[in-house]
């Protein structure tokens, strides 16, 4: 029991060390009394959406019956293999981390008899543990574990929503251990890596393009008709020369970096006991426990959200705003000079009617005083209307005086 709990117990603190939300996937189940131990666990972690199960094959029913017994119900389980959904499947959207644990050969396990029983008096199971020739269906069977393991651990990494997974055997081969966990880490890195390297090479192939098609190439070259687009790829490709040398192509692949955010890396497993630490020992315990993280955790919170929408320019950008806020200020101006004078042509003579803004604009060393006001210096060619001219005198004096200014 002790050696099928091991990876249950780390696996439940994984999304509070993390710091994430969300899903988490069993791929297979080699015990139901490990899952539904893990499935315990869990009813205390809030992070938790939900938890699934794969690999229940024929014993589905009897394990749903088992986990209902129990009353567990924070758990779904599937017939299904984990291994069996392409990777163009939207079955594991959710899902942020992954308890791996594939076939092994159990050969750390030390009481075959416990196991054994654990699994429903698995006969062939006994078999396979008790037989010690090796003979060419041994072999097969061994080849077929190891295949298994690393498409387990492929296809479980490559999810792109996935953040860490726990990787567990009870082996004691390290070819089911260290160096399995060393070939799927370097697998999947190699062909995220050539990944970005020929979406770089084709942004690259795209800009000479929009760069020939600016420069060189005629616009009746670049019509819509099918003959003129080959025509126009014709073109293109003689004057960007797509048949670059090889020598080329290798420098454009080593300047293109992983990202961190799609590079996995094997780390130590944290320390889940309360009073002692490095508690997981996989040779003392039977059990072999390896995690793999990306190098850079994303955590779909609030503020990533936000990072992303700026990103992607949901929000607008702040130079284009400033610059757009300026042109309308500018406009403002321009239309205030031209709406403050009004002209009309009434009898072939051209009239003029000053704004009220406008006069009140004018500085004061253009007023002559009168008394103790300024009054508007008016040009007698200019017929100003008296309406305007009592406005005028309105904001400058109180009411109290605007009668004999009148009459002046």
């Amino acid at each position: 029991d002790r050696t099928f709990s091991m990876g249950p117990s780390v696996m439940s603190r994984l999304l509070d060390y993390f710091d994430l939300s969300g899903d988490i996937l069993q791929t297979h189940i080699d015990s139901p009394r490990s899952t539904a131990y893990l499935a315990a666990l869990f009813y205390s972690v809030n992070r938790l959406n939900c938890f699934y199960a794969y690999g229940a094959g024929s014993n589905l029913k009897q394990y749903r019956k088992y986990i209902d017994d129990l009353g567990i119900n924070n758990i779904r389980l599937f017939a299904e293999s984990f291994t069996s959904f392409p990777l163009e499947s939207n079955r594991f959207r959710t899902v942020v981390g992954i308890f791996a644990n594939p076939p092994n050969s159990f050969s750390a396990i030390s009481d075959p008899i416990d196991l054994i029983c654990s699994r429903g008096g698995d006969l062939g199971m006994l078999e396979i543990l008790t037989d010690t020739s090796i003979s060419d269906d041994g072999k097969y069977r061994v080849s077929l574990i190891l295949e298994e393991q690393l498409r387990t651990l492929v296809l479980a990494m490559c999810r792109p929503q996935v953040q860490f997974i726990l990787y567990q055997t009870h082996s004691i081969v390290n070819s089911e251990n260290e160096d399995m966990t060393k070939c799927a880490v370097n697998m999947v890195n190699e062909a995220a890596l050539k990944k970005h390297q020929i979406l770089s090479m084709e942004r690259k192939r795209l800009e000479a393009l929009e760069e020939a098609e600016a420069a060189n190439i005629p616009s009746a070259a670049l019509s819509t008709s099918p003959r003129k687009r080959n025509n126009a790829n014709e073109v293109k490709q003689q004057l960007i020369g797509v048949n670059d040398s090889s020598s080329d192509d290798q420098e454009c692949e080593d300047e293109v970096l992983l990202p961190e955010v799609d590079e996995f890396t094997a780390v130590d497993i944290p320390d889940v006991c309360k009073n002692q630490d490095n508690c997981v020992k996989n040779a003392e315990t039977g059990c072999f426990l390896s995690l793999v993280q990306r190098k850079e955790i994303t955590r779909l919170n609030a503020k990533y959200l936000i990072y992303m929408a700026e990103m992607r320019g949901l929000f607008g950008n702040s130079a284009e705003t400033k610059s757009t806020k300026g042109k309308v200020l500018k406009a403002q101006e321009s239309n205030t000079d031209t709406q403050n004078v009004k002209s009309t042509i009434v009898d072939g003579t051209k009239k003029v009617y000053q704004n009220i803004d406008t006069l009140l604009s004018k500085p004061s060393d253009v007023l002559p005083t009168f008394g103790d006001y300024n009054i508007p210096s008016i040009s007698w060619n200019q017929q100003i209307d008296s309406n305007v001219l009592i406005r005028v005198f309105a904001n400058v004096v109180s009411s109290d005086k605007i009668e004999p200014l009148l009459n002046y």
